[in-house]
């Protein structure tokens, strides 16, 4: 970039003097705006301010306005800056680059006289607890059971999810209720997770309960005619394992021999 020449700077090159002339000096020229961006809405005040390098053998000054418009600077020679435990709010950053200049005998840190760029990071209340105490049956027979859990302060809803065997989790409720009746589970076992949400952010999920569907047989009262029948629950299996047919054994010496 060419240097600006400006008629005050003859009155002041016998003094060895380095004029700022809006972006640039008779020496220095600062860089462009640069991109500068902050963590969207981290919900847990913790975050990183960051621009682009623009070259500033000196460093930046960053400069923060805070909720209720508390000024501070931050001076730093890295294209970043890392901030923790942030209150709730809405911070503004602008970045400006900053290289020596002054008499040679006795230099000073010039700094780009306009921001180089800008950014606004907000930082959300923090989201509802992660919900305790889900609970469901160990084991079940027919596939139909109720899962439940404890509220949350600070909820307005639950997201409930489930997952067969080893496969991918579904949300399978959302809403205020804090339990779910869940019906025509197949066989095998499923597992479940539950979160708590309020209006801008969600809670962690909570640790996972597995229920063990395994089905069941039945057969009516003793016959005194020797013919009755033997039923059981229609089996639902994953998805991909196939079923053929069932086998069904009978012991008449109280389980000690089947056949």
């Amino acid at each position: 970039m060419e240097n600006f020449v400006w008629s005050r700077s003859t009155l002041y090159s016998s003094l060895g003097l380095k004029i700022l002339i809006s972006c640039c000096t008779t020496v220095i020229c600062f860089s462009a705006q640069a991109a500068i961006s902050g963590m969207p809405n981290p919900n847990n005040g913790n975050y990183t301010v960051s621009w682009d390098n623009l070259s500033a053998p000196e460093g930046y000054k960053l400069h923060e306005t805070a909720p209720g418009d508390v000024v501070t600077q931050y001076e730093t020679s890295s294209t970043f800056h890392n901030f923790s435990s942030r209150p709730p709010g809405s911070y503004s950053y602008s970045v400006r680059s900053c290289e020596l200049g002054g008499h040679p005998t006795e230099p000073i840190v010039i700094c780009s006289p306009t921001n180089q760029g800008s950014t606004t990071v907000v930082v959300n209340e923090p989201g509802p607890s992660t919900p305790t105490g889900l609970t469901g049956p160990t084991t079940d027979a027919d596939g139909a059971y109720t899962i439940s859990w404890n509220a949350s302060t600070g909820a307005t809803s639950y997201n409930l999810e489930q997952s067969l065997g080893a496969g991918n989790w579904s949300q399978i409720h959302s809403g205020s209720a804090t339990s779910k009746a869940v019906s025509g589970r197949p066989v095998g076992d499923s597992h479940y997770r539950v979160r708590a949400c309020d209006a801008t952010a969600c809670s962690a999920w909570s640790s996972n309960r597995t229920v063990s569907v395994t089905g069941q047989i039945t057969a009516g009262p003793t016959p005194n005619t020797g013919t009755y029948t033997v039923n059981w629950t229609d089996v639902h299996i994953e998805q991909g394992q196939g079923l053929d047919s069932y086998r069904l054994r009978e012991s008449t010496d109280g389980g000690a021999t089947w056949t």
